[in-house]
């Protein structure tokens, strides 16, 4: 819900803010989504000219656009053929006019080879530089393709070994790959699909006859195909989690779940593995080689037929230059796009950081951190530079504010390391001082009694109610049976000292919530929510102990509720006790010792529930199977008073809405 709460306040920063905002004169922001949310940051691309007319000839319906050496190859899909242009628009050749029919892919070769894909037709293409047909690929004729299976290419591209990848349309199997010659190689990039948990219900319960009438989940088709230099095949989806896919040799995609705009219907690869895709929106997304979104810019037109909006983006292309070109099918137009310095001073520092050369690009990442200071990539590059030149305390600021667990933790593991090795001495002659210290203390008191005074003190605070209290229940782990006892029949624990721990209890919670070290914490930082806290954590055991009550009360418990009330606050000890602990050490602990934090949390939880088990045992006076049935009857019933608690909420908040509602309407009416 968060990402998609992000790219919701995206898509109003980019389509909605004023003109006179939008920076650089280009009539879209740029946006990123880093730590969470998305922001505007400078723009990555600007417009530089939109064409309409192509020389004498005007495009109509056009599906694809690639570009090589200078020039731009346009499927031209109304119209049944491909234009070659120059870059500036003007037409130099036409390919295929009079032999296709319905040209919706487009792709040259390394070694300059024109494919077309012809949905109607059935069929690719491939041309000549002089327009010749030298190679026409139909459906293979191979039994592992399938002869059920259609054949009809509506996206093209090849490798640099002369393998060749189609998008056929409805092809749920991946990307049809044929050799150079046409052989069927097999599939590539094929899409998984997933099953809801209504939908695997309805086929374990259905009969077979009505399972059979169920609508088949398949997984989605390809949208779209393009490669790199190195032979790796992407792939875009619409309408899939994962819309963004990077294959290698294997068919494996080696792109975690991508961030970006749904909807995408074109993929294109800069020679520095920078992946930029469009979206039918006009959207343009750059990612870096792993993934990570860089840049989102680009967006709908509203009418004003503005340069860099769009009202159906259908290709995505780039030129030796790395300028960008967009295709609009709509308006059978192309938008150049040219990079500005700061994202070529971004995109050329990641390429640096991706090679591992980190000094390298120091003076880059600080000028791109000069134009966005909050740039994330850029704090998280300059880290990489601060730990190689072994100043770990800027790279420690630098990878946390990058949120970079990852780099902070090695930076960290360093600078412990030097602490330790200049003051592991002193530490060792402090301990060893302060117990020669105790040591003299105590053998002076005992000849002299000068302590007496602050003793007796002491053992007359400790015996005050609350604490003396406090005491025993902190030894309810060392022997749970006689701690419920006394809390049953001997009143060793009252309702001031329960609610008292439960309020330590409480405010550890917090502590370790929000003040755990950096590597340890869950929330963001500077973020609170203490009063989802304080209903979360006295509404559990709230709901524990009454329900509790409830289910004993009617199952021949002799518990009382304050027993109860008591007793659960006894269970709480060994988080009392041990997670101050826990939180202490997550300041002084890296990743590689996470074990030991992960080992008292679940010892934690352990300790815990066998104290609920031996508080309800004695305390009601049950056998070890009634304990568990009256856990289990515990926590359903708890679960349906939350639910109720939950709809009772809806209603009041509705009968509410509509009392103010009314309450306005009468109060209008009446002025």
């Amino acid at each position: 819900m968060k990402k998609i709460a992000a790219w919701v306040l995206a898509a109003i920063l980019v389509c909605f803010l004023p003109a006179q905002c939008l920076a650089g004169g280009a009539p879209y922001n740029t946006v990123i989504l880093e730590r969470g949310g998305a922001r505007i940051t400078q723009n990555a691309f600007l417009p530089t000219g939109k064409i309409d007319k192509f020389g004498s000839e005007e495009l109509k319906q056009p599906q694809d656009i690639t570009t090589k050496d200078g020039y731009m190859f346009i499927a031209d899909t109304g119209n049944g053929r491909v234009l070659k242009c120059k870059l500036d628009g003007e037409t130099v050749a036409v390919y295929g006019k009079g032999e296709l029919k319905q040209p919706k892919g487009v792709h040259v070769s390394d070694s300059g080879l024109l494919y077309v894909a012809d949905q109607l037709q059935k069929a690719v293409y491939v041309f000549d530089e002089e327009g010749n047909i030298v190679k026409k690929y139909t459906k293979p004729d191979s039994a592992l393709y399938g002869p059920e299976n259609d054949f009809a290419p509506k996206k093209v591209a090849s490798d640099s070994s002369g393998n060749v990848y189609i998008v056929s349309e409805g092809g749920v199997n991946g990307i049809i790959q044929l050799s150079k010659e046409g052989d069927f190689f097999g599939y590539v990039g094929a899409n998984s699909t997933s099953l809801t948990l209504r939908e695997v219900l309805r086929r374990l319960t259905f009969t077979e006859t009505q399972r059979a009438q169920l609508k088949l989940s398949v997984p989605s088709s390809p949208y779209n195909v393009c490669t790199d230099q190195r032979g790796l095949v992407y792939t875009v989806t619409q309408g899939a989690q994962d819309a963004l896919k990077k294959f290698n040799l294997a068919s494996v995609n080696m792109l975690s779940p991508t961030s970006g705009i749904d909807l995408l219907t074109d993929v294109c690869v800069s020679s520095t593995e920078g992946i930029f895709a469009v979206s039918q929106y006009g959207y343009i997304t750059e990612y870096d080689r792993d993934g990570r979104l860089l840049f989102v810019f680009g967006g709908p037109d509203d009418g004003s037929n503005r340069s860099g909006l769009f009202v159906s983006a259908m290709g995505i292309a780039l030129d030796d230059q790395e300028n960008l070109y967009v295709l609009d099918s709509e308006q059978g137009s192309v938008t150049a796009f040219a990079r500005t310095e700061f994202a070529a001073v971004m995109r050329q520092a990641l390429f640096l950081y991706h090679e591992g050369l980190y000094l390298e690009s120091q003076e880059l990442w600080e000028y791109v951190l000069r134009g966005d200071a909050l740039s994330v990539m850029g704090h998280a590059g300059l880290g990489e530079v601060w730990y190689k030149l072994g100043e770990y305390d800027k790279a420690l600021e630098a990878f946390r504010f990058a949120l970079s667990h990852n780099g902070y933790s090695e930076s960290f593991w360093e600078l412990r390391n030097e602490w330790l090795m200049n003051n592991l001495a002193y530490v060792i002659l402090g301990i060893l001082g302060l117990a020669i210290l105790a040591k003299i203390l105590k053998t002076t008191n005992r000849k002299t009694g000068f302590l007496k005074p602050v003793q007796a003190r002491a053992e007359k605070v400790s015996n005050l109610k609350i604490p003396k209290e406090f005491r025993f229940m902190a030894r309810t782990f060392r022997n749970p049976a006689d701690a419920f006892y006394g809390v049953r029949f001997e009143n060793r624990v009252s309702v001031p000292s329960a609610t008292l721990l439960y309020i330590l209890f409480f405010l550890i919670y917090i502590a370790g919530k929000y003040g755990a070290g950096f590597l340890f914490k869950t929330v963001p930082e500077g973020h609170y929510e203490l009063g989802t806290d304080f209903v979360l954590v006295f509404g559990v055991i709230a709901a524990v102990v009454i329900c509790n009550n409830l289910v004993c009360s009617i199952n021949d418990g002799e518990g009382k509720f304050r027993d109860i009330y008591a007793g659960l606050a006894c269970c709480l000890t060994p988080y009392v006790f041990i997670k101050p602990i826990l939180i202490l050490l997550t300041h002084v602990l890296t990743d590689n010792e996470r074990f030991i934090i992960s080992f008292g949390g679940v010892f934690i939880g352990a300790a815990v529930l066998i104290l609920v088990v031996a508080m309800v045992m004695e305390i009601q006076a049950y056998t070890l199977a009634q304990t568990a049935k009256i856990l289990l009857l515990t926590l359903f019933t708890a679960a349906m008073l939350a639910v109720t608690l939950v709809i009772a909420w809806a209603l009041v908040s509705q009968v509410a809405d509509f009392v103010s509602a009314l309450a306005r309407e009468a109060y209008f009416r009446a002025g």
